[in-house]
């Protein structure tokens, strides 16, 4: 959806800086992944298409049957152009680890064998081989992202540091993505089909919990720009603010003063098992 306003061109380089973040660091390496030529340890071979399985960590939950349907013409008529990535599974079975659309096209084209580079890859590594190749991709959505990462995390025990450090990926991009999964799941599913931006989505976590979905229905019926809904998020006392800040400064995790009629909420944010423990290390540890 197009809305038009003037922080367009913010969002996009905010979201491709976050995407291609693991490119500056890692993108070379990847590139060596999949080039045959600069690949160390990696054997190319025909492989049966029948004996590879999907990579069950794939970050993209949907494909586009169309795109799908077109590549595979292009396969009956010019062939596989670039290897698929794949490792061993024992017994002539291989896992993917990207290049699945290639894959599934393949398949359509009634291909019998594909080229493909196998590598003797852990499974983090070719969990984190393939979130690096998506994370650069710009079809995939912000929420999608979102997921994969809190997988990573929570499948090897890492921190946001961590992850960051392994994907080239700064701490506050990997902190506002997965913040994204916050969000209730309908509006979780309008950034999927492409109803509200990542900046859209970043500006409804700071309405309280309650609020959220009919805010985000106000902002795709009215094609609200994200600067309106940010300005109206951020109707907060000074005072309110100031303790955010300090608290979030203290626990190293965003924190939300939500007041009701009577009392109210504090909100203090995670993002995996993981975290949830470090968080409670440090909630103990402060006199």
């Amino acid at each position: 959806m197009d809305f038009g306003y003037s922080t367009q061109e913010m969002e996009r380089k905010e979201e491709k800086d976050m995407a291609g973040a693991a490119g500056k660091r890692l993108g070379k390496g990847l590139r060596a992944i999949v080039n045959v030529e600069e690949t160390a340890g990696g054997e190319v071979r025909e492989i049966d298409i029948t004996n590879i399985e999907p990579n069950e960590y794939q970050p993209r939950r949907s494909f586009d049957e169309e795109e799908i349907a077109q590549l595979a013409e292009s396969i009956k008529k010019d062939g596989i152009l670039q290897p698929i990535l794949v490792r061993r599974e024992g017994n002539d079975r291989y896992r993917l680890i990207f290049g699945e659309r290639r894959w599934r096209a393949a398949t359509l084209a009634g291909v019998t064998k594909i080229p493909a580079i196998i590598k003797d890859a852990s499974e983090e590594e070719s969990f984190r081989w393939a979130l690096v190749e998506n994370l650069q991709r710009k079809d995939l959505n912000p929420i999608e992202k979102a997921r994969a990462l809190s997988l990573y995390m929570e499948k090897f025990s890492l921190t946001q540091d961590k992850v960051g450090e392994l994907l080239g990926m700064a701490r506050p991009s990997v902190t506002n993505l997965l913040r994204l999964l916050a969000l209730p799941e309908e509006v979780q599913k309008m950034v999927e089909d492409g109803e509200l931006t990542f900046g859209h989505a970043r500006a409804l976590l700071a309405f309280p919990q309650d609020r959220i979905v009919a805010e985000a229905r106000k902002i795709v019926k009215g094609r609200l720009p994200v600067r309106k809904v940010e300005h109206k998020a951020s109707k907060k006392s000074v005072n309110d603010k100031a303790l955010e800040e300090g608290l979030s400064e203290k626990l190293m995790r965003r924190v939300t003063i939500r007041r009701k009629k009577k009392g109210g909420v504090v909100e203090i944010e995670y993002y995996s098992d993981e975290d949830l423990n470090s968080l409670i290390d440090r909630l103990y540890s402060i006199r």
